[in-house]
């Protein structure tokens, strides 16, 4: 899990370790941990990355991509392109 301000560069390091190693991505905006009974979980949202940075340092074309509805720079890229 990586936590830094918006547009530090979170999402390019996780598209990389994805596809270079196949690690699964849970989540790219919000993550929930919940600690409940001794145990420790993380509960991800849409398992996609958006930012159109991480795209290109992919060298990931966004041709046929969706782009994201509320930010106009940000694609939908599946989590297994």
């Amino acid at each position: 899990m990586f936590a830094a301000h918006s547009g530090a560069g979170k999402s390019t390091p996780v598209a990389w370790l994805h596809r270079r190693f196949g690690w699964p991505i849970l989540s790219d905006d919000v993550t929930v941990i919940d600690a409940a009974n001794g145990a420790v979980h993380a509960r991800g949202g849409i398992p996609r990355l958006r930012w159109r940075d991480a795209l290109s340092a992919l060298a990931v074309p966004e041709d046929g991509l969706v782009r994201d509805l509320v930010r106009f720079d940000k694609f939908q890229m599946p989590s297994d392109p």
